[in-house]
């Protein structure tokens, strides 16, 4: 792991190779304390000193927030402000990559907040909520929603930075990729709560659905942000309009857009 990581923040402006990341996440399973494991070699690498290497940095830690074992999740919440600290600094510097960088690093602290809050949902967001009170709690859902809409907001904020560097760099396309693949779980949860809860109650939750929406179409309509990596993904047809979530029936019609990875996971 610790010879992947060193490739994976390497200062060429190159896009991290996919068998040092997949390396990198099958020894988080492997290794013993793989989250203190994983924080001690990279905190070991130079990747503050160049713009190249702290993006790198940002996509490496997410995917492995994201696919790696469940302690790197646990281990990861005490390097919240130096990771801040990172966006901070690159923002400031006023770098091409600057301002992606510094989203980059608020959406990763929004991530591990967002786990930290809810250690039931797994760090790719597909495990489901625990049998337990939660299920039967509509002030729950009603909060859970609201942080998926703040962690798919923190999303948003960064694809708008990302796409000015999309047609013509290829270390910023598969981060973006990964990002945009965030499963919209929120949807059935919000026809859960129109089950219980008044259309009043829950205009707010609309209005933000709706937002997030049209945002997430613009960017799954632009072919041209796939094109160089038309092997790598499958995008499948999107809905043209958002659920109703005011007629149940449009629950078991509805299919929220998604990525598709072939060779990335």
């Amino acid at each position: 792991m610790r010879k992947s990581i060193q490739k994976s923040l390497e200062s060429d402006a190159k896009p991290i190779k996919f068998k040092h990341i997949r390396t990198i996440i099958i020894g988080t399973f492997q290794i013993k304390d793989s989250g203190q494991a994983f924080w001690t070699i990279v905190t070991r690498q130079p990747f503050h000193e160049q713009q190249i290497t702290s993006y790198k940095f940002c996509y490496l830690t997410h995917k492995v927030l994201r696919e790696g074992h469940p302690n790197v999740i646990q281990h990861s919440m005490r390097y919240k402000h130096e990771i801040l600290e990172l966006g901070r600094l690159r923002g400031q510097l006023n770098q091409d990559y600057g301002p992606c960088i510094e989203r980059y690093t608020k959406f990763i602290v929004t991530k591990l907040i967002f786990h930290q809050r809810n250690p039931d949902i797994s760090g790719d967001l597909t495990s489901k909520i625990g049998r337990s009170q939660k299920l039967r709690d509509d002030n729950f859902f009603f909060d859970f929603v609201s942080q998926m809409f703040d962690y798919l907001d923190d999303i948003i904020a960064l694809q708008r930075i990302s796409k000015h560097f999309y047609f013509h760099d290829s270390l910023t396309i598969f981060p973006s990729i990964v990002r945009l693949s965030t499963p919209l779980g929120h949807v059935r949860m919000m026809f859960k709560l129109h089950k219980n809860l008044s259309a009043d109650q829950l205009h707010g939750h609309r209005i933000r659905f709706e937002t997030i929406f049209k945002e997430l179409r613009k960017f799954y309509g632009s072919s041209k942000v796939f094109e160089c990596c038309q092997n790598l993904i499958t995008v499948p047809e999107l809905p043209k309009n958002a659920p109703n979530f005011m007629i149940e029936s449009d629950h078991g019609n509805y299919i929220p857009p998604g990525i598709v990875m072939l060779m990335l996971r």
